[in-house]
């Protein structure tokens, strides 16, 4: 965060982000177009003034933020730690022989063969396709959230 922004977000927020109150105080009466005494900040009416204010400045931080950027590639292969159908798993050409851990006396048996794209007991991604197709159901829901 810059000291910008900790100070437009103080100004918002009424949370103290910076080390200088002097430097809030100066941004909110700089905002408002006039001088504000120390005392005022404490009024609700003065409070709500700066936040409709300073609400385009606060909603332009929000969107320009990372959290709100679409994910990426790597993020949603970081998501999914295997599970233990996967954790074994051995990729064949864009599928995957998942070999689990049944007892001890059956160490390990093949409970599927065939093209996966998606773990069926975590849903973990588990080719390039299925990333993709994550990636691109993750930015249709953020487009519908914006």
């Amino acid at each position: 965060m810059t000291r910008e922004e900790a100070i437009l977000l103080s100004a918002y927020t009424g949370f103290l982000l910076v080390q200088d109150f002097s430097d809030v105080h100066k941004f909110c009466e700089d905002t408002l177009g006039r001088s504000i005494w120390t005392h005022e900040f404490a009024d609700e009416d003065v409070q709500k003034e700066i936040q409709d204010k300073l609400r385009p400045q606060i909603m332009k931080l929000i969107y320009s933020t990372n959290a709100l950027r679409p994910v990426s590639r790597e993020q949603v292969e970081k998501v999914w730690s295997p599970c233990n159908f996967c954790a074994g798993a051995k990729y064949i050409t864009g599928g995957v022989t998942a070999v689990y851990p049944l007892s001890e006396t059956r160490q390990q048996e093949t409970l599927a063969e065939g093209d996966f794209d998606f773990c069926p007991v975590c849903g973990r991604p588990l080719t390039d396709e299925a990333v993709d197709i994550l990636l691109e159901r993750l930015e249709a829901l953020h487009e519908h959230n914006a």
